[in-house]
């Protein structure tokens, strides 16, 4: 199975021709690149053999001012779609939520890539609480699963910008606890402040299928050493 890296920009770049920098950088076999959705369109006329996601989406169209629907995202040329990230469940986003965003990303014939993890304070209270939290998160999507467009992407929230790191057996016995549950169909992937100085050790086990890359998927220079230090991996 070949190894998928989603980058995700969050808020960055500033500017149309840094967002084109970036998309010239992320233009690789595998790579699925998320903007934000001004650079979208730019994103669809450059990219050649990376594929464009969305960062999130809305689970209605209608009137409701500044939301993003899936039709949309879809017919800009978006194949793939972010939802229940950590930062938008830290804005809100609950369990229903995702849910609603799944089914909606799946009903437009997008590919939903559907972020679960804990925090530092469920990490804390010990094993079984931290299985019990993502196996409740899991079941808000578990509809959709059989419809083979759901990946999984496990965020462990208490490593991401802080100086706990993950380790890439952090990351398998988490991704082995949600293979219990999503079966082995499923993708999942490893997102938890991911660089280039610790891609290829996450990417060397066969249990994760992939990468859901934050901040240096929006630095080029480190988006590049970063494609480069795991080069053609399946």
């Amino acid at each position: 199975m070949k190894k998928m890296i989603v980058g995700n920009w969050k808020g960055h770049p500033s500017s149309i021709k840094e967002a084109e920098e970036l998309f010239r950088v992320s233009d690789r076999e595998g790579v699925v690149v998320c903007p934000p959705f001004v650079f979208m369109s730019v994103g669809r006329d450059m990219l050649k053999k990376a594929v464009l996601g969305a960062q999130d989406i809305f689970w209605e169209e209608g009137a409701f001012t500044g939301e993003i629907s899936a039709p949309q995202v879809k017919d800009v040329g978006a194949s793939y779609v972010i939802v229940g990230h950590s930062e938008r469940r830290a804005m809100g986003d609950t369990d229903d939520d995702v849910m609603k965003k799944a089914d909606a990303a799946v009903k437009a014939g997008l590919t939903a890539i559907v972020c679960v993890g804990e925090s530092a304070i469920v990490r804390a209270e010990g094993e079984n609480d931290v299985r019990e939290f993502v196996a409740l998160q899991l079941s808000a999507i578990e509809s959709f699963i059989a419809s083979g467009k759901i990946i999984i992407a496990y965020e462990p929230i208490w490593a991401i910008g802080t100086e706990n790191a993950a380790t890439s057996d952090d990351a398998v016995s988490m991704i082995s606890l949600i293979r219990s549950v999503v079966g082995d169909e499923v993708k999942v992937l490893y997102g938890g402040s991911v660089s280039s100085l610790n891609a290829e050790d996450f990417l060397s086990r066969p249990e994760i299928d992939g990468l859901l890359v934050g901040g240096a998927s929006s630095d080029p220079a480190e988006f590049g050493r970063l494609l480069a230090a795991i080069g053609d991996r399946d």
